[in-house]
């Protein structure tokens, strides 16, 4: 039996995995802006920059799970969801946080 060859990548399958790494090198990245700006003593800055970093996690969460329904995405899919799973768990307490001191 003769393997052939997948087929080539499109620009949506690109742009999907471009979207599925950038968000998720993103979103950890603000989470530990947010942390080193709370340990030297700004107080504010979970409440400024949360909303961006829940953003940065949901929109990576979408673009993870589409990357994962591409068959030539679908590692960069499965990565990038590795990656956002301790996001979403920061997410979930940020959104927690941020509806308790309302």
């Amino acid at each position: 039996m003769v393997g052939q060859d997948p087929a080539p990548q499109t620009r949506l399958t690109r742009t999907v995995s471009l979207a599925a790494v950038m968000f998720a090198v993103l979103a950890p990245v603000l989470y530990i802006v947010i942390f080193g700006l709370i340990s030297v003593g700004v107080d504010s800055a979970g409440r400024v920059y949360s909303p961006f970093a829940i953003i940065a996690t949901l929109l990576g969460l979408v673009s993870s799970i589409w990357a994962i329904t591409i068959p030539r995405a679908r590692i960069v899919g499965i990565t990038t969801l590795l990656v956002l799973v301790p996001c979403v768990f920061l997410a979930v307490l940020s959104v927690v946080a941020i509806f308790s001191a309302a």
